[in-house]
Formats: C-alpha cells, structure tokens, sequence
C-alpha cells in the first residue's frame, strides 16, 4: 500500500524545501548586484582576502594601501577579513553584494589574495596570491583599466 501523506505533512514539506530552495540561493554569489553597485559606470575593484593573524597579509596590506591611495577615485578597493566566524560572514555579505563571492569563497581558507575585478565587476581580470611585488599589482590595476576580459593567475 502506498504511502499517504496529510495535507499538512505536505505544507511542511512544501514550505521546508521554500526555505532550502531560499537559502541555497542566497548563499550563492548574486548574479544581480543592488542597484547602486550595479551601474553601467563601476569602477575597476581590487579586493584582499586577508585575515589580521596573518603575517603575510600584513606584508601585503601596506601595498595595498599605497596603492588605494594612487589610484584614490579611479579604483575601488575592499578587504575581506576572515580572522573568524563574525568576520568572516560579513565579508561573504560584502561580496555577495560586490558580486566577488565565488572569489572570496575560493580564497576564504588560502590567504592573502587579491583580485582585480574589471567592468562590469564580476569579472576577474587578476588573481594574485601571496606576496607580489607593488609593480606586479600596480601593473594588474592597469590592465584592468585598459581592458576587461577573463580572469587569470
């Protein structure tokens, strides 16, 4: 005999997968970016995955910070911090909403990292991983600004 299910087993069941199918996709990087980051007109974004234990990272961010200072107005830039749990969430709502979150997804547990994210900004234009030197960024800055293209390491 086969199973038979009450009108209210099945409500459970249908609001239970509502509540997967939600939350699936809302983990998931935003395919769509809110209005106000989303524009025709973005600029190139640079993005650190770094956590403040890291001693590498601390090496990476003065470099960072240089050059968040050369390219003031022309380039945006974003840390991701993944030092622990709190952090860490925030950063992955940072980049769902920067449209980055396969990136920080990628590199949440491999830091540092920086990417550099043409126009629109879901394309990685630059991976770099490590410590590079400043012209090695610098120079991924610049191509992102002359081009757009597919991500490379």
């Amino acid at each position: 005999m086969p199973f038979r299910s009450s009108p209210s087993v099945r409500v459970q069941a249908g609001v239970l997968f509502t509540v997967a199918f939600a939350w699936l996709f809302s983990a998931l990087p935003s395919s769509t970016a809110p209005a106000t980051i989303a524009k025709p007109d973005q600029k190139t974004l640079v993005v650190l995955v770094q956590a403040e234990d890291c001693k590498v990272c601390a090496q990476v961010r003065p470099l960072i910070d240089e050059l968040e200072r050369e390219y003031k107005g022309k380039v945006d830039f974003v840390r991701l911090d993944v030092t622990n749990s709190k952090t860490t969430k925030a950063s992955r709502k940072t980049a769902r909403q920067l449209g980055v979150g396969l990136f920080l997804s990628f590199y949440e547990d491999s830091f540092p990292a920086v990417g550099v994210f043409g126009v629109p900004r879901k394309k990685c234009l630059k991976e770099l991983f490590g410590i590079n030197t400043k012209d090695t960024y610098k120079t991924a800055i610049e191509n992102a600004l002359a081009s757009s293209g597919t991500c490379s390491k």
